[in-house]
């Protein structure tokens, strides 16, 4: 009874969350809708404050429920971030559902079940736990994306979100029962102690074969060529201003998920897996960037621009022990990156109308403060210094070099550029372009959204001048996740 008492308090940000969005149901169901976002805060903001103890050691991670699930330290940080994204959300979306359609009151219990699902992933020791992680911020996800009805749009990105991720999970579930198959147990940290074995022994085949069809799993997660079809029309037709939160910290913690995985269970003589993920991960840079500049929507520019995101991410995982933390970090910025960034989309959108580049001729001179916001979020994405976006990237990228994959990294910097053209061509649509007589976006600006904007930004010029304070405790996740398991 007492381990159990000791695995709640350290597991106590998962429990209050699902309290909380238990609770949520039974007031909406109950009509008490005004309700809803201040519980949801505040239970976003408890979740976040029980995750700080932790914090203070990154290296004091506690491995709970019988080693299935680690949190604390490290863990502790990641969970204390996908609460505060969440939080962040939530000053976007009250307006945005208010203005463009109804106010739609289930959303509030989806994020936080979604929030309790990406938590579950990023501390997950055990292939069980990966894959309800997974599959519970999915759902919640696919119900998001599908959130207005009567759209064809909106019905359109739900399907084909649905229709491919339950694809991906049925190769993540297959991979995962080969290899326990192979190796008899579900936890990686045993699979890590067992593969060198594995890996010379007569299950060689059956433990690669399970380890290429869970990874292709993750690469559908993340939206890397040739599995990212599903993921500009998803970004299109889903509601603005839940996009950034599904492209953002959806997939913070599924790469921090697949790191961790990468290096439990895939060892130092699996070349060809290796290789592989740095060939997906050029092509990735190469296809997203090289369709976004062809793009006239802004929506779908953001949406491949992603995908290219996911390419550089991608070569950090492959970096081993060097590139780890510097995936957490990127992640990090490009989350708050994309949030601020969908955000203030969803800030400027009307009702029915399409956030095309000609529609928003002259916004930055017309809504000075929101197009100076927009562009920080852009410059940062960008790459462009002293912006959080430009230190994130030189970390990811010299980490790649340190690892051996110079060419890769070189054409990870070549591609940025290409980034950086069509993330400025919407500044100069914004600022010098004269402006129609008659704006096509919103007038008024939510107190809400504009807020956590301005949050979002000031974070992204701090962490730009003074990335040492976070990379110190980022550090810790790759000294940590290699000490777990004896590499170092």
């Amino acid at each position: 009874m007492e381990a159990l008492l000791q695995d709640i308090y350290w597991t106590l940000p998962l429990f209050i969350l699902v309290t909380a969005a238990i609770v949520v149901m039974l007031l909406d169901a109950l009509g008490i809708e005004e309700m809803l976002p201040i519980l949801s805060g505040l239970s976003l903001i408890v979740a976040g404050v029980t995750s700080i103890p932790g914090i203070v050691v990154p290296k004091d991670v506690i491995t709970t429920f019988y080693g299935q699930l680690h949190t604390g330290g490290i863990y502790g940080l990641f969970y204390l971030l996908i609460s505060a994204t969440a939080f962040l959300l939530l000053f976007y979306i009250e307006d945005f559902l208010q203005r463009t359609y109804h106010e739609v009151s289930d959303v509030y219990a989806l994020i936080l079940l979604a929030t309790v699902g990406m938590q579950v992933l990023v501390g997950a020791n055990s292939l069980i736990l990966i894959f309800i992680g997974i599959e519970t911020f999915s759902i919640a996800f696919y119900i998001i994306a599908g959130l207005y009805k009567t759209t064809l749009e909106s019905n359109e990105a739900a399907l084909k979100y649905f229709i491919l991720g339950a694809f991906a999970s049925s190769f993540l579930v297959m991979g995962m029962a080969l290899l326990y198959g192979a190796s008899g147990t579900m936890l990686l940290s045993e699979l890590q102690k067992l593969y060198a074995v594995l890996f010379t022994s007569e299950y060689k085949a059956l433990y690669l074969g399970g380890m290429a069809l869970l990874l292709v799993g993750f690469l559908f997660k993340i939206a890397a060529f040739p599995f990212h079809a599903w993921s500009p029309d998803t970004y299109t037709g889903a509601p603005t201003a839940f996009i950034g939160f599904l492209a953002g910290s959806g997939k913070l913690a599924t790469f921090l998920a697949l790191c961790t995985l990468f290096m439990k269970t895939v060892p130092e003589g699996a070349v060809v897996i290796k290789q592989a993920l740095v060939v997906i991960a050029v092509l990735t840079m190469i296809y997203g960037n090289y369709v976004a500049v062809r793009q006239q929507n802004i929506k779908r520019i953001l949406a491949y621009s992603s995908i290219a995101h996911s390419g550089y991410v991608l070569l950090g995982v492959v970096s081993g022990l060097y590139g780890y933390s510097a995936v957490a970090l990127y992640m990090t910025v490009y989350t708050l990156m994309t949030l601020g960034a969908f955000g203030l989309v969803a800030l400027l959108q009307q009702k029915d109308q399409e956030p095309t580049l000609e529609a928003w001729r002259g916004l930055g001179l017309q809504r000075p403060w929101i197009g100076t916001l927009l562009a920080v979020f852009l410059f940062s994405l960008a790459g462009i210094p002293p912006l959080a976006g430009f230190i994130a990237k030189y970390y990811l990228f010299a980490a790649a070099i340190k690892a051996g994959y110079v060419i890769p990294a070189v054409i990870g910097v070549l591609t940025s550029v290409i980034g950086a053209y069509y993330y400025l061509r919407i500044l100069v649509v914004m600022f010098l372009y004269k402006p129609y007589e008659k704006s096509s976006w919103n007038e008024k600006s939510a107190l809400g959204a504009v807020f956590a904007s301005v949050v979002i930004a000031v974070l992204l010029i701090l962490l730009g001048i003074f990335p040492h304070y976070l990379q110190y405790y980022l550090d810790q996740f790759s000294v940590v996740a290699f000490r777990m398991n004896g590499v170092l």
